[in-house]
């Protein structure tokens, strides 16, 4: 093989991971703003997202509602829409997530396919992780407290795939350094 062609092929490596790493970062954009204007569909979103490491681990997600009636002790639930969540407990202090008053619902999730996106994040204190759409749960406890429930849920694998699977071109999966700066 010549010089000029392993240049080629590092050269076309190289882009296709910068687009892909484009394409994450266009993607914590449109979860971060809700607005599906800021998504590409013909991004390599997708393909990126998967792409990343598994963070088998306890996340925990806080909303200002009561959701303690849906979530019945032994009950199979799928969260069909992506879903950020964080691995500090600490971060749910925030009014801008849980906070410390008013009706509030605190899940607690042994998670099995989170995906850590910390290092893609506009705010990486947070330690976020995001659980893709279709995630099944089993609902192993509750506890209410007052105007605060906790529902602990384990991640399961369902019985069948839940959403067509993505095709993902390549084998390296996309992990970022301590300085945060990209690698393959």
């Amino acid at each position: 093989m010549n010089s000029s062609s392993t240049v080629k092929r590092v050269e076309k490596a190289s882009y296709t991971s910068n687009q892909e790493l484009i394409a994450l970062r266009e993607f914590v954009e449109f979860l971060r703003n809700r607005d599906p204007k800021t998504l590409n569909t013909d991004s390599k979103s997708f393909p990126a997202l998967f792409r990343l490491p598994l963070l088998p681990k306890t996340a925990y997600r806080g909303v200002r509602l009561d959701l303690s009636k849906r979530y019945t002790e032994g009950k199979t639930i799928v969260w069909w829409g992506f879903s950020s969540c964080t691995t500090a407990v600490s971060v749910l202090q925030s009014e801008q997530f849980l906070g410390m008053t008013g009706t509030r619902t605190m899940f607690t999730l042994q998670c099995q396919s989170a995906r850590n996106i910390r290092n893609h994040s506009y705010f990486p204190a947070e330690d976020e992780v995001l659980l893709m759409a279709a995630t099944q749960f089993k609902v192993m406890g509750y506890l209410n407290q007052d105007n605060l429930h906790i529902i602990q849920l384990e991640e399961t694998t369902p019985p069948f795939p839940l959403l067509q699977p993505v095709p993902i071109v390549g084998s390296l999966p996309i992990q970022s350094n301590p300085s945060g700066e990209f690698e393959r």
